[in-house]
Order: structure tokens, then sequence, then C-alpha cells
């Protein structure tokens, strides 16, 4: 037989399995984790091209993540220009010679939720 702990944790995982049912019944849109890293971020969305020390602000953030995903390395790095906060940084290679593709944490996890990002 089973036993009334096991019972109730039965009938706990079906009351949570039909919520979640019914939510997606009603049309309800859960946040997946990286949209909530997106939606939890304060500012907008951020990305500037960086070329010899040059800084060029890119207010296209679609075509920013399809250049930094064909980058062969993305990591984080702190870099502040003026009143701006760059916290990640996608580059070709290590020498000052390359172009740098760099995005506040806002961008950077916009990008990520792109079909075309995958880790």
């Amino acid at each position: 037989m089973i036993s009334w702990k096991q019972l109730t944790i039965i009938n706990i995982c079906l009351l949570l399995i039909f919520f979640f049912l019914l939510l997606n019944f009603y049309g309800v849109k859960l946040p997946s984790f990286g949209q909530a890293q997106y939606i939890l971020q304060k500012g907008a969305p951020s990305c500037a091209i960086e070329w010899r020390a040059q800084l060029t602000e890119w207010n296209d953030i679609d075509r920013c993540c399809l250049e930094a995903r064909q980058q062969l390395s993305c990591k984080k790095e702190e870099y502040v220009l003026a009143d701006q906060n760059y916290n990640r940084v996608c580059q070709t290679g290590s020498s000052d010679k390359v172009i740098k593709i760099r995005f506040n944490d806002k961008a950077y996890y916009y990008c990520r939720l792109q079909p075309f990002w995958f880790d």
C-alpha cells in the first residue's frame, strides 16, 4: 500500500502540474531564467565597438549580437567610459589590433535570448 506521506507528495506534485497547465491554458507566459535575467537588469541595453582604443556606440543591438556571436571568445571584463558601464567583451584575439565588441549586462542577456546565440 501507499503510505499517507507518499500520497501527500503525489498530490502536491499533481497540484503543481495542474497549476502550470492552468496557467498555460490561460496564456500566461512565465519567463525562462534568461528572460528573468534580462528583465531584472536596469537601464537600456548598450553595445559599442572598440577599435584601437576608440569606442563607438552602436544602436542596432540585434546586429551587434550577430557580430559578437561571430567572435572567438566572450568574457566578463569591466570597462567604464563616461556614464556607460560595459561588463562584457567579445573579440577575436588578444592583441590591440582586433575589434572588440563591448556590452552592458542588459545587452548581453538580450543577445543570449537570440536563437543564434548558444553556449
